[in-house]
């Protein structure tokens, strides 16, 4: 068969589906649903809040920002990712812990996102006033 964008020999057919100027159409929509961008997803907190969990989407990677009181040793639970926005497998990550004065602490503080969704916080000693901080990226399952 013959590829009607470029009228060369081609072994597949399913170009010949796309329409006149097809080609350079495909390639648009593949390149903007690359760049694709989610609206920003809330677990915790909110745009005009100073503490945070939220997540988007660009294409097929997920980014996860957070920054809020974690004062204690406890895991706390920050909520479960919306479908399309999990990791294909569980993973477990370093944070920032910085006392109230925003100096970083020795102890260290970590984020788990399962392939469930859930997203898991917890620091190794409880600290007067301490914030979690963090930035994380993986791709969507």
């Amino acid at each position: 068969p013959r590829c009607c964008a470029c009228a060369r020999r081609s072994r597949f057919s399913a170009c010949q589906s796309l329409p006149r100027l097809g080609i350079r159409n495909a390639a648009q929509h593949s390149v903007s649903r690359v760049f694709d961008e989610s609206d920003d997803q809330y677990l915790y907190g909110g745009a005009a809040s100073g503490s945070y969990v939220f997540y988007r989407r660009v294409g097929n990677i997920v980014e996860m920002f957070w920054n809020f009181n974690q004062s204690s040793a406890q895991v706390w639970h920050a909520g479960k990712l919306l479908e399309g926005y999990r990791p294909r497998f569980n993973f477990l990550e370093p944070a920032v812990l910085a006392s109230a004065s925003g100096i970083v602490s020795n102890n260290t503080a970590e984020v788990e996102v399962t392939t469930a969704g859930d997203v898991n916080f917890v620091c190794a000693a409880a600290v007067d006033g301490g914030r979690n901080i963090g930035h994380s990226v993986w791709i969507a399952a």
